[in-house]
């Protein structure tokens, strides 16, 4: 279901094409060539669709996601691929072999990872936290800052949880932030982008990603010739990056419901804003994710131990030539013993660090989902 979601989503993605040469091999059985070389042609199209994920995910995330890959990907391989010419077939005993040159239609690829849990595992599985602060209909309180988060979950919360779930996202467990987190707190971020409150929330939970909120729900009567009440909801969300203070993705939605019963038809209402402004968030989210993957981010990297001036000429050779993604390195400053620099990075800032510390190139000290801290060796 996720998957359908995702990528009805992304479709107004322009498309970007892959040109692939392949081969495949396939048994000749009964003496029927013809259907040797069309079993074949499938295998070297199939591995050209293998060729177009090779370039877009690490080989540790292959090894991991491998059985996803093969029942999503895969196994689907003429759905990658616009168009392909046969340009040499070998028949060698009881086998042919196919080489083909094929156009594979990259943003497909990338929409089927983002499905397969790919992305989110490239990510890290970011950890999120949602806190909305909700009044339904006949609650005695306001509902607006009514102090620290309690384990009890509203309808909103819940909702928003439960449908996030199924595309793969993983939440801070509501029970370890109780008498942490304030909801003024959250509604300081949904009233307005508040430096202060992110790093309070950020710091309080261990999320990566915040999702904050504000929920009403009112009666709007009876209506006409029933004694149906009208349960109407409107619902404000805002999603950060804990570790910029970006802000992801926004929703307002509303939503509206019967019942007899007032609250009822108030929860009712509130649950379908929320799905309705889940859908919304997804698809944002997912398509900045996938930029951030699958294209070239801005990192932020802040170089301890510099020494001398050529010492950090000399890092920034070495991040070129033999880290994998880097597309560009900008010196912003250098005072004291410590850079700041720029980096164009096609990757995940977690990526950039292990390949950093697997070559020994300096000791990471430090990563947000934007940022990294390093310390050069010479300081020791």
């Amino acid at each position: 279901m996720h998957l359908e979601l995702v990528l009805l989503s992304l479709l107004s993605i322009a498309a970007t094409e892959r040109e692939v040469t392949a081969n495949g091999e396939a048994a000749v059985l009964d003496n029927d060539v013809a259907a040797a070389k069309e079993r074949a042609t499938d295998a070297a199209l199939r591995n050209a669709v293998e060729q177009t994920v090779g370039t877009l995910v690490q080989s540790e995330s292959l090894a991991e996601n491998n059985v996803l890959l093969n029942d999503t990907v895969y196994t689907q391989a003429r759905g990658f691929v616009k168009n392909f010419s046969v340009t040499g077939v070998k028949n060698e005993g009881n086998a042919v072999t196919v080489t083909v040159k094929a156009s594979v239609v990259e943003d497909k690829v990338e929409d089927a990872l983002v499905g397969a849990g790919v992305l989110l595992a490239r990510l890290g599985k970011p950890r999120v936290v949602v806190l909305v602060s909700e009044q339904n209909i006949g609650d005695s309180q306001a509902g607006l800052n009514i102090g620290p988060v309690s384990t009890e979950l509203g309808v909103t919360e819940n909702t928003i949880m439960e449908k996030l779930r199924e595309t793969g996202f993983s939440f801070v467990d509501p029970q370890a932030l109780t008498g942490k987190i304030k909801v003024e707190n959250a509604v300081a971020l949904v009233n307005g982008n508040q430096p202060n409150a992110i790093r309070e929330l950020a710091d309080a939970s261990g999320a990566d990603v915040i999702i904050v909120g504000k929920a009403v729900s009112k009666d709007q009567g009876t209506i006409m010739g029933t004694q149906m009440h009208s349960g109407q909801a409107n619902l404000t969300l805002r999603v950060f990056n804990s570790g910029n203070g970006a802000i992801l993705a926004n929703s307002t939605c509303q939503g509206a419901e019967a019942h007899v019963d007032t609250t009822t038809a108030g929860t009712k209402a509130l649950k379908k804003a929320a799905e309705k402004c889940v859908k919304e968030l997804s698809a944002q989210l997912l398509k900045e994710w996938q930029k951030a993957v699958f294209g070239a981010k801005t990192v932020a990297m802040k170089v301890r131990g510099v020494g001398k001036y050529q010492a950090l000429g000399k890092f920034k050779n070495e991040l070129l030539a033999r880290v994998r993604g880097i597309q560009s390195v900008q010196e912003r400053r250098f005072e004291k013993g410590e850079a700041s620099i720029d980096i164009e990075l096609k990757g995940t800032v977690q990526m950039l660090a292990q390949e950093i510390a697997a070559k020994q190139l300096a000791e990471v000290t430090g990563t947000t989902a934007s940022s990294l801290e390093v310390q050069l060796a010479s300081a020791k």
